[in-house]
């Protein structure tokens, strides 16, 4: 803000969103709340998370995965159950918005198209700005925001784009990540160790076996070497096979060997691995 009495429109917007839209409509829950058995919540507008923050770390990604159809249609209808009434169903329309001071407050992969992630570097405010900001809101500033909100021309905005990237939702995506992901991923990426080709196929389990060497603190399994792949953006080119290699081998490639044919993908994975000799 500048001056005694004066703040930025943007200091304000989220309170006074809540204010024009009329706080009849919007419900702040703990997350435990949205997991669960009734559902009273979904009635509202917006629903707003304070403290946002996983149960623990052996439920990583329960959360986000929990919070997928309430952030994004589909599903186009969500239940709603009161006690001791029958379930009923109530349009997917509520805009969640989460507040947390946790760094890696839920697990996000890094396809992930729901979240929005800002992060704000401000300090706490001191008590005298804290009267300002709120003798300003009082004295009109929930009305001037609500009505630079409604004034706004959004008619080109998108809401199925996906959201802006910032260097906090990365953060928050690559912690998210357990050891052995992350370590896998790290190799992926820059084709090193058992992904030095930027190709490579089944069996899994002779792989998983060759790389659990190197992750001493997780016991490695197939469905995190999916995950892996995934988020390393690695591609899945599905069972492979050629003229010369009729069987038929799952493979995966680096982005940057995607164009190559079946038959230089199905050569790549049976060339042996040159091992060099350190005297």
């Amino acid at each position: 803000y500048t001056g005694e009495d004066t703040l930025s429109l943007h200091d304000a917007l989220p309170i006074s969103f809540f204010h024009g839209i009329g706080m009849r409509n919007v419900v702040v829950n703990d997350v435990d709340q949205i997991s669960g058995d009734w559902g009273y919540a979904l009635e509202n507008e917006v629903i707003v998370f304070n403290e946002l923050k996983e149960a623990s770390a052996n439920e990583r990604r329960a959360l986000a995965n929990k919070l997928k159809g309430l952030i994004a249609a589909p599903p186009d209808k969500l239940e709603v159950r009161r006690k001791g009434e029958h379930p009923y169903m109530i349009p997917n329309r509520a805009f969640v918005m989460a507040f947390t001071n946790h760094p890696a407050a839920i697990s996000l992969a890094a396809s992930d198209r729901r979240w929005l992630c800002i992060h704000s570097t401000a300090p706490r405010m001191e008590e005298a700005d804290a009267k300002v900001l709120w003798g300003w809101y009082e004295r009109g500033g929930y009305d001037a925001v609500a009505g630079y909100l409604r004034r706004r021309d959004v008619a080109h905005f998108n809401p199925s784009a996906t959201p802006l990237s910032t260097d906090f939702k990365t953060n928050m995506v690559e912690m998210s990540r357990s050891d052995a992901e992350a370590y896998m991923i790290d190799m992926m990426r820059n084709c090193t160790g058992e992904f030095s080709k930027g190709v490579i196929g089944g069996p899994w389990h002779k792989l998983i076996d060759m790389l659990q060497g190197g992750i001493t603190t997780t016991k490695l399994y197939k469905g995190v070497l999916m995950e892996a792949f995934k988020e390393a953006g690695w591609i899945d080119k599905g069972m492979v096979m050629s003229a010369q290699l009729t069987t038929k081998r799952h493979v995966f490639c680096h982005p940057d060997k995607a164009h190559m044919s079946n038959s230089d993908l199905r050569r790549a994975i049976e060339e042996p691995v040159e091992l060099k000799v350190v005297v």
